[in-house]
């Protein structure tokens, strides 16, 4: 493939990566307020899986912005263009730690709703 062809690939893939997290961050809100949720019970205050699944999710939409702010901008720079893609999957890792948390607590709380 040649040069041309890695940046093409690399714009095309960053743009899907976007919207995908996009699509995610359009939701955040509704996530936002459930996490509100989370803290109503009393066992549950105290809780560091709970705490992380919180935290993921409020957490969201500030690393989305600088994900596709920063993909973009490393796109335009010759420079950075290999790092275009890490960039914009760094959404991800907020996804995997709030999914991450949520298995931790079902584990610890043995399917109980409070600990």
């Amino acid at each position: 493939m040649t040069l041309n062809g890695n940046a093409s690939l690399r714009r095309e893939m960053v743009a899907a990566l976007n919207s995908m997290f996009g699509l995610l961050a359009i939701a955040s809100p509704l996530l936002i307020l459930w996490t509100t949720f989370l803290f109503d019970a009393a066992g549950n205050i105290g809780s560091p899986a709970l705490l992380t699944i919180g935290l993921a999710i409020w957490s969201y939409p500030p690393v989305f912005l600088f994900a596709w702010f920063s993909s973009r901008r490393a796109l335009q720079r010759r420079t950075s263009r290999s790092f275009a893609v890490p960039i914009a999957l760094l959404p991800c890792l907020n996804v995997a730690a709030g999914l991450a948390a949520t298995v931790w607590h079902w584990i610890s709380c043995a399917e109980h709703v409070v600990c």
